[in-house]
């Protein structure tokens, strides 16, 4: 059924469209448009008059409608200068539309990781760390950790939405290769504008699975964080109740696969693995209390059309998923001329399509989904 905010009149819908929209001025017709599909807007609204071209194309306009559309997309990090933009693309399905500015970054910053819609932030200089929105660029900043940093040491940081809570929470694994001593903070995202203080927590078990975190990946699914520890292994940290820590093994034939990455597709923790076969095997978590994984599908070659432009699929890494999994992307390092690229692929169609991002070389994308985010005055005052 099409979408429609006039009466259904077949006989004179043209003169009451008239009729309605002349008596509303232009504020209240930007409300409305704001809160219609795109697709909807640019074949029944967009073209109808010059005025409403204009405000349907303005960059304002375009703001306004994302923060009240799906914001599933590609965040790219733009380096100009020392300077770092944020740059979105929206994907509606496998069609994406042109990058959008949100925001410029303060000086020396740059972003950590997403989740659900937020962003954490580290100043370079400073080592201050905070969080912001970037569609409404509102921030709240977040209380240092009080420890000694040296070189010994390593961290890693993570930002978790707890959905049984609503509540946001920065987790800090502090590693110390003297002691192998992996220790874990962790702080709430306060609603004072201000975070809470670390809180330590300490899992002696996992020492001999955390010999190193050089290559940490990590990825947190409703409310629990998962973290890839290497030899096939990753800890699971229920970062809602702070206390549920388990370790998981890979399937057997990855047990010892430095090699897959981390995603959520449906809700679930899943891995996705390039083979020699020319092929991506993606399985899902089925039980975390068992640690019983399924395997769900496998993704074949790309068309002819692009497969030559792509590097062997065991060295092709996978940005992330969204859309509730039905999108997959796989960002490609080897940028030209033509910009950052990367590869979309629809797992309902099972089709694969090539996306030319930014024409800057300096430029980093992430998958920024933010399907539940909570609005910036319930975690900032």
């Amino acid at each position: 059924m099409r979408f429609s905010i006039f009466p259904a009149c077949p006989n004179h819908i043209d003169k009451e469209k008239k009729r309605i929209m002349s008596n509303l001025n232009d504020d209240v017709i930007f409300d409305i448009f704001s809160r219609i599909p795109g697709d909807i807007l640019e074949t029944t609204f967009k073209y109808e008059c010059k005025n409403w071209f204009n405000m349907i194309s303005s960059s304002v306009f375009i703001k306004t409608h994302l923060l009240h559309q799906t914001k599933d997309g590609i965040l790219q990090q733009v380096t100009t200068g020392g300077i770092v933009k944020l740059m979105f693309i929206n994907l509606n399905a496998m069609e994406a539309n042109k990058e959008l500015e949100l925001i410029t970054l303060p000086e020396n910053s740059r972003v950590v990781c997403s989740c659900n819609g937020l962003l954490l932030c580290l100043d370079s200089t400073s080592k201050n760390m905070y969080v912001t929105n970037p569609m409404t660029n509102e921030t709240v900043a977040l209380r240092p950790c009080n420890h000694e940093l040296h070189s010994g040491v390593e961290v890693r940081y993570d930002l978790v939405y707890v959905p049984s809570t609503e509540k946001y929470k920065v987790v800090e694994l502090y590693y110390d290769y003297a002691n192998h001593h992996p220790v874990f903070h962790i702080q709430t995202l306060g609603v004072n504008g201000l975070s809470d203080s670390y809180r330590r927590i300490e899992e002696p078990a996992f020492k001999s699975a955390l010999q190193y975190i050089s290559y940490y990946e990590s990825i947190s699914v409703s409310g629990v964080l998962y973290i890839l520890v290497g030899s096939g292994k990753i800890i699971c940290f229920d970062v809602g109740n702070e206390t549920t820590i388990k370790l998981l093994s890979l399937p057997t034939c990855y047990s010892n696969d430095n090699g897959v990455d981390l995603t959520e597709i449906a809700g679930s923790l899943s891995f996705i693995r390039g083979t020699r076969y020319d092929q991506f095997d993606v399985w899902s978590l089925k039980d975390v209390n068992e640690g019983e994984w399924v395997k769900q599908f496998k993704i074949c070659k790309l068309p002819a059309n692009i497969n030559n432009r792509v590097p062997p699929y065991v060295n092709l890494v996978v940005l992330g998923s969204l859309n509730d999994g039905e999108v997959i992307t796989f960002p490609d390092d080897r940028t030209d001329v033509y910009g950052q690229r990367i590869f979309v692929y629809s797992v309902k169609t099972m089709q694969w399509k090539l996306m030319n991002t930014t024409n800057s070389f300096q430029a980093t994308p992430m998958v920024y989904k933010s399907d539940n985010a909570v609005e910036a005055d319930e975690y900032h005052e």
